[in-house]
């Protein structure tokens, strides 16, 4: 999301550079997760996988930490009974990896997210979820607790800050004007 001119500290960082995308974990393999930093003309494997083998990776984005550290986030898109949904990030490409949980519901796994920057990033989930991390995905508050829908979100997007929609599986959309304080049913 973000750009940086060229100054003293580094060369210009251009919109859509720096990309990353995911894939299903095969049968007794890890999930697969590729990085790019030239607009996706080159994409090269991370260095380690964040989750378990046979757990897939279904979401991922890139926020600017600082002038100089880009953060990957991806979320796990597998079921796990006995844990709640989790996230993990990056500030090496991928080469190590922090895991954090999102909520305490076990069972539920991310489905999609989106950020603004590295202080707005929401996540949605299976069980109607709509969760924010102002931190850069170490932490989660839940905004949205199921009670809009309780199946799967497909995705969410932010116009900005204040401005997004999340769309669900059996044809909900909510809304929020005000970041996340409160979601709307559209």
């Amino acid at each position: 999301h973000d750009t940086r001119c060229q100054d003293i500290d580094g060369p210009r960082v251009k919109r859509c550079q720096y990309g990353v995308v995911t894939g299903a974990a095969a049968v007794a393999a890890e999930a697969l997760l590729m990085v790019t930093a030239d607009n996706g003309t080159t994409w090269t494997n991370s260095a380690t996988d964040p989750f378990a083998v046979g757990e897939d990776i279904g979401a991922a984005i890139y926020v600017q930490l600082d002038e100089d550290t880009r953060r990957i986030v991806v979320g796990r898109s597998t079921t796990d009974v006995a844990a709640p949904a989790e996230v993990a990030y990056s500030d090496d490409d991928g080469a190590t990896w922090t895991l954090a949980d999102v909520g305490a519901t076990n069972g539920e796994f991310i489905t999609a997210m989106d950020a603004v920057d590295f202080y707005h990033i929401w996540a949605v989930t299976d069980l109607g979820y709509i969760y924010f991390s102002d931190d850069g995905g170490v932490t989660w508050t839940a905004q949205e607790s199921g009670t809009i829908t309780a199946v799967d979100y497909l995705d969410i997007r932010m116009l900005n800050a204040q401005y997004g929609i999340a769309v669900g599986e059996a044809n909900e959309v909510a809304f929020t004007s005000n970041g996340g304080n409160t979601w709307s049913a559209v």
